[in-house]
């Protein structure tokens, strides 16, 4: 209508208003940093049965077909972390090409491709897992710099 000004100006909230909202998106981010930090946990131990099964002598393809489904769910689960949804969409398309490539090659060399495919997806994790950690260490740093009750005063 006006076209000597086609922006608005933007609208603050009242104080009151601005800390609540700022409350609920501190509580949200604790809660999808402990998320986070559940996952990394049980995905380590996940981990670390995988690299002692893995460095045994004689190896038990029961066992790593089992690590394998176990270590596909985890990455079902990665992916429904929805704080770092967006962040992480390059490293799980890394990861869904690492799966359709074993998926689709495992033939007649399947357990050399298992575990070709378990050191694959082991040092997947262990990149995957660095990251949500330094995401949440980032996160971590930003919520202990913000002071609700500045806001408040102003």
């Amino acid at each position: 209508k006006d076209l000597n000004k086609p922006f608005d100006f933007p609208k603050f909230l009242d104080k009151k208003l601005a800390k609540e909202k700022l409350e609920k998106t501190k509580k949200y981010l604790q809660k999808s940093i402990l998320e986070s930090k559940e996952f990394i946990k049980k995905t380590q131990t996940q981990l670390q049965k995988l690299r002692y099964t893995l460095e045994k002598n004689d190896k038990n393809f029961q066992t790593l077909e089992k690590i394998k489904n176990d270590l596909l769910n985890l990455f079902k689960e990665f992916k429904k972390l929805k704080l770092f949804n967006e962040l992480c969409q390059a490293i799980y398309f890394h990861n869904e090409c690492e799966i359709l490539k074993f998926e689709v090659l495992n033939t007649n060399k399947q357990k050399e491709n298992l575990i070709d495919f378990l050191k694959i997806q082991h040092n997947w994790f262990i990149q995957g897992l660095g990251y949500l950690d330094t995401q949440n260490k980032t996160i971590e740093k930003s919520l202990e710099n913000w002071n609700f009750d500045d806001i408040a005063k102003k």
